[in-house]
């Protein structure tokens, strides 16, 4: 948006933050509109850091409202990613990954409630096309993720985050089993929904914890899962895709 920077430098500058923030205006392809504001507008230190970004990005990614990984807001301190070595790691959310890195580093916040940026939700983007491989690539993720999560404060703070991320997943996958592109019959796509829910990760994440809170097509779909309904998550699927 016109005078994102100018708003966004004159944020950080004004109240001695290293890291700026504005709201991003969602648009769908149907032209309706939502505005999503990260924060509160106002300055966040480390503890404030900690707890409304670092702690939902660890082990937040179920209960609704999410925290959303959107880098596209953030003016980010030059210094703190060469000093860290912050940078893009992986095809598949990458943001998390990036801003976790980053923010285990920043020390002051300052955010505007102001929209700087227009994201057009594209139905034909690469992001809702099917992956083939997307077990491996979250499995991936998963690794990295574990590997800034051990052995910090975060890893007490959300004894749970493995479960609620993979769980998170599992969903995920199951989109990503009815997105374009994948042409398969009804009776193939519940085989390969069985196959995912046999999957360790995903098996142990739905035996350790049932999902509360979530968005409603979420919460649908997360019983489903739990209740070995196929037929009728494979119905729910189809009438959402043909919408």
């Amino acid at each position: 948006m016109r005078g994102a920077l100018e708003l966004q430098t004159r944020l950080a500058a004004d109240t001695g933050a290293d890291t700026s923030a504005g709201a991003v205006v969602l648009t769908e392809s149907d032209g309706s509109q939502l505005t999503d504001a990260i924060l509160p507008a106002g300055v966040y230190d480390e503890n404030g850091i900690r707890e409304r970004i670092l702690l939902p990005l660890t082990g937040q990614r179920l209960r609704a409202p999410i925290f959303n990984g959107y880098i596209v807001r953030y003016l980010f301190r030059a210094s703190i990613l060469k000093e860290h070595a912050v940078t893009f790691e992986g095809g598949y959310l990458e943001d998390e990954i990036f801003l976790m890195d980053y923010f285990f580093h920043a020390k002051k916040l300052a955010v505007s409630e102001k929209p700087i940026y227009d994201y057009l939700q594209n139905p034909a983007s690469a992001t809702h096309r099917y992956m083939a491989d997307f077990p491996e690539v979250f499995r991936r993720f998963m690794e990295r993720k574990r590997s800034r999560v051990a052995g910090t404060a975060l890893e007490k703070a959300c004894p749970g985050w493995e479960a609620d991320t993979n769980w998170a997943g599992l969903l995920i996958a199951v989109g990503n089993e009815y997105a374009p592109g994948n042409d398969v019959s009804h009776r193939e796509h519940r085989k390969n929904i069985r196959a995912l829910c046999a999957l360790p990760e995903y098996a142990g994440a739905m035996k350790a914890l049932h999902p509360q809170g979530c968005g409603k097509r979420k919460q649908i779909v997360s019983e489903l899962l739990l209740r070995r309904q196929y037929f009728l998550l494979d119905a729910l699927y189809r009438l959402k895709n043909r919408r």
